[in-house]
């Protein structure tokens, strides 16, 4: 571990905002919480009427080199999508992605929020991740300004920042990395040396008092997960290395948008507002706060330690029902988790018709049922509910409290995808530029970062339709006689171990590989 005199210089001599994001870019990735289906389903909801997501307008503010967008764009050729950005070569990096695909609907500015007035127009949504806890407080007003000023009269907009008081942990590692890599410039190094004083405090803080050393041991090794996940310098260079980094309270939050005639619709991740998840006792002192869900949020966010918030916002004066009735889910789409398992339903706190629906679920995931179709299913394998006249109410209750639980999303929109491949297997046009440029994590139809082994991004990088199966088993077949591919390892099938399989054992070798690509909702056929 390298020592810097702390008096070689100082952060901001280092780096300012504009061109700390020139000299190291984000890649952009989806970011599922932030797509305008997640909000117009809890708007919709929540007793509003928001715009239908195949044919609204989009802004995001703060848009890197448009990894969200752009795939949003692709699945919604009827919507329209704006992007901003101060960086110049984020803006380039997209405006290059964008000549690849001939993507008409989505527009990449180099602009500043600062610079948004009403001749950008009306916006059904508006984004702003990643952005608010970063800029100046002029920028953060003007953030919240755009969110009034640009936004439809039911409009939506979706503000991620950083919170207290779960922040004042991660401060103290930030001003640990801030202390030893002042007078550094070089961005490598910056993240080099910040990664290595917060592996030497983890490995020789003093242990006299153990409830310290272990809560910092603990956020260390969330700091290196947390890079080594990213793949890339830019989440810690961004985050704990540069100048400005401003956490609020919620309260404050609300409080600066509630002065742009702006109110708190809710959360982006519904398991994450309101009461759900704490024990009854808790659940029951904290709902004698009565309506202020402003102080309500709060106090959880207290007994949470929160970090982090999703927020969505709406006019103020709206009504708003945060106790949806069963009509409002009879018109949506449930789709299963990723961490419900068979196990899982069983244990679910539902009726029996309710653990059927869950069932179809989870053998139909990563695909959306409509509502009809799973009360219909559910019907078939529970028959009891065939004479119950309350069951399809009932069931749509027992969805919400699934909802509330992080076990089903609800939508109103999903992309066209498949969950087996065709003879031509194809995966999406974002996707497929990924895959050719070897890139870990490919933009799949759901608008997640799918990550895949080395084998599959290769496979994947095949998928333009112009292979059938035979073509697809005799290029991987060509590439393991060359060496290039180790199937065993890669592909994690510890049955191929000769180094010729037989035509029988390649054709389940790419059954499988396919089988987990459509698990991460990359095939469109």
């Amino acid at each position: 571990m390298k020592t810097v005199p702390a008096s070689a210089g100082s952060i901001g001599d280092r780096m300012n905002s504009l061109a700390s994001y020139d000299q190291v870019p984000y890649t952009g990735h989806p970011i599922p919480t932030g797509h305008p289906e997640r909000m117009a389903t809890l708007g919709g909801l929540f007793g509003l009427d928001p715009a239908p997501v195949a044919g609204c307008r989009v802004l995001e503010m703060g848009c890197a080199d448009g990894g969200h967008l752009i795939p949003m764009a692709l699945h919604l050729p009827g919507s329209e999508f704006v992007g901003l950005d101060l960086s110049r070569r984020q803006i380039e990096m997209g405006q290059n992605m964008l000549r690849e695909f001939g993507c008409a609907n989505v527009r990449l500015e180099h602009a500043g929020i600062m610079d948004v007035d009403p001749n950008w127009g009306v916006f059904d949504y508006i984004i702003c991740h990643g952005v608010y806890s970063w800029v100046p407080a002029e920028v953060q007003e003007r953030i919240l300004a755009v969110c009034a000023e640009n936004l439809a009269d039911r409009g939506l907009a979706f503000v991620s920042y950083n919170t207290y008081p779960g922040w004042y942990g991660p401060e103290m590692v930030r001003n640990l990395m801030q202390y030893h890599t002042s007078g550094l410039t070089d961005p490598v190094e910056c993240v080099q040396q910040a990664l290595a004083v917060t592996d030497f405090v983890a490995r020789f803080i003093q242990t006299e008092d153990d409830e310290y050393a272990r809560w910092m041991q603990k956020e260390l090794e969330r700091v290196k997960n947390l890079s080594a996940n990213m793949g890339s310098h830019a989440y810690i260079y961004h985050e704990y290395l540069e100048d400005r980094n401003s956490p609020v309270y919620f309260h404050q939050f609300a409080a600066r948008a509630a002065a742009h005639g702006l109110q708190y619709l809710g959360e982006a991740v519904y398991a994450n507002m309101l009461t759900h998840g704490f024990p009854d006792p808790v659940g029951e002192v904290l709902d004698g706060i009565g309506g202020d869900v402003v102080a309500l949020e709060q106090y959880m966010d207290f007994l949470r330690n929160r970090r982090f918030r999703q927020t969505l916002l709406c006019r103020a004066g709206l009504a708003l029902d945060r106790d949806p009735p069963p009509d409002r889910v009879v018109r949506l789409m449930a789709v299963c988790t990723r961490n419900v398992t068979p196990e899982f339903i069983d244990l679910a706190p539902v009726g029996p018709l309710a653990k059927a629906a869950l069932r179809t679920l989870l053998e139909a995931r990563p695909r959306a049922v409509p509502f009809e179709d799973l009360h219909a299913a559910a019907l078939s394998a529970e028959p009891s509910g065939h004479d119950d006249p309350s069951a399809r109410e009932r069931l749509a209750r027992d969805l919400i409290r699934l909802y509330r639980l992080n076990m089903i999303q609800l939508r109103s929109w999903q992309a066209g995808f498949v969950t087996r491949a065709g003879e031509r297997p194809r995966i999406g046009p974002m996707a497929l530029y990924q895959a050719r440029k070897g890139q870990p994590w490919l933009a799949n139809e759901v608008h997640e970062a799918a990550y895949l082994t080395p084998v599959l991004v290769h496979l994947a990088s095949l998928l333009d339709g112009t292979l059938d199966r035979n073509g697809l088993i005799e290029h991987l077949r060509a590439q393991q006689r060359a060496g290039y591919l180790t199937l065993a390892a890669d592909a994690q099938d510890p049955d191929v171990k000769t180094p010729e399989p037989s035509e029988e054992d390649w054709r389940r070798i790419l059954d499988q590989m396919l089988a987990a690509l459509a698990e991460k909702a990359l095939l469109i056929a």
